[in-house]
């Protein structure tokens, strides 16, 4: 799929298979004969995110199936042998689990990339991120804060907390109180 660019519009910075322009963020996934693209315009971007997982216990079996190998090796060198065999199965496993995931979402629409191993730098992902959010914050007419507000305070979910971090401004100015200093004497003669 070839992206015609807008009028006005250029390449900012291309982060594996998302791409960043002036006008918009997409993405092109291809999977097998089929491919997709998700576009939506840099004012959308409500949050990115960027993670790792892993499968940490396949480390743990893989130091159990070892545990079994060497208590093996007393009765019969093939299975340790064998167990041991399974224990490189299990490391190389937990290799490929590793994943770098990088997600860029507005609305309901959402941009997700996954690298497996260590094909991808954590410096380079961060970099495409300060990419976005720079761009975002750089689009004029773009709101300070989220316009799906229904309160003062921000959306609020159903247990009454604020799902966002935006704090609003006092409708008056606070003012500071002074400590009531009381003194309390308690002997134990008053009891």
């Amino acid at each position: 799929m070839n992206r015609k660019l807008l009028r006005g519009e250029y390449p900012v910075a291309t982060w594996m298979d998302v791409t960043l322009t002036t006008h918009r963020i997409w993405q092109v996934v291809r999977d097998g004969s089929s491919s997709a693209m998700v576009s939506f315009p840099v004012e959308a971007v409500q949050w990115t995110k960027l993670g790792r997982s892993h499968l940490p216990y396949l480390l743990w079996i893989a130091l159990l199936v070892a545990l079994l190998g060497i208590v093996a090796l007393e009765h019969d060198r093939t299975v340790t042998y064998w167990l041991f065999g399974v224990v490189l199965l299990l490391l190389l496993l937990y290799a490929t689990s590793r994943r770098l995931i990088l997600s860029i979402g507005a609305g309901h629409g959402e941009i997700l990339v996954h690298v497996v191993g260590e094909g991808a730098s954590v410096e380079a992902a961060l970099e495409f991120i300060h990419q976005v959010e720079t761009r975002r914050l750089a689009t004029p007419g773009t709101p300070e804060r989220p316009s799906a507000s229904t309160s003062p305070s921000g959306p609020v979910s159903a247990s009454g907390q604020s799902n966002h971090a935006w704090v609003t401004e006092p409708a008056e100015p606070m003012t500071t109180l002074e400590p009531v200093k009381e003194s309390v004497s308690l002997s134990a003669g008053n009891a």
